[in-house]
């Protein structure tokens, strides 16, 4: 039982919000809903499958950007619907993985990678290219440098 690991403790949180909905029947606790009106990526207004309106109380902080037209699932509270997920259409891929265990973080993904603050913009490619932009761009090594290319160009 000890030590207590991090598994142990998702594991329990994990438990600890099942209990919350443990006492609805399950066809009461969860739904789909169609996103039919959105602001800064955040449902506004949800219909059910008779284009009803459903009250919306707010969305789990990992629910990704929704648009027009979206499905969610939709967990029932007394204070209205909350989104817990989107329902991704056929054919789409799904969302990148962050993975972290105590050495490394990984954010793996089959789709490009782009991170960019201002007008630096960092670029990952799933053919192996990268690229790098920004108005001035610093190399620093404490040790050597080293360049491996069949063709390096220079300007």
């Amino acid at each position: 039982m000890w030590p207590i690991t991090k598994s142990d403790i998702k594991e329990a949180n994990i438990m600890k919000q099942a209990d919350k909905f443990a006492t609805l029947p399950i066809e009461q606790a969860t739904s789909i809903a169609l996103v039919v009106e959105t602001q800064q990526g955040e449902a506004l207004k949800l219909t059910d499958q008779q284009n009803r309106d459903i009250p919306l109380r707010g969305h789990l902080s990992d629910v990704p950007w929704l648009e027009v037209g979206d499905e969610v699932v939709i967990v029932d509270s007394d204070e209205g619907a909350i989104v817990s997920g989107r329902i991704r259409r056929v054919g789409e891929l799904p969302a990148a993985t962050l993975s972290v265990d105590d050495k490394t973080m990984a954010l793996v993904g089959d789709r490009p990678l782009y991170i960019q603050v201002g007008e630096s913009r960092l670029e990952l490619m799933p053919d192996g290219r990268v690229r790098i932009e920004g108005k001035q761009v610093t190399q620093v090594a404490a040790g050597s440098m080293t360049l491996l290319s069949p063709v390096i160009e220079i300007n």
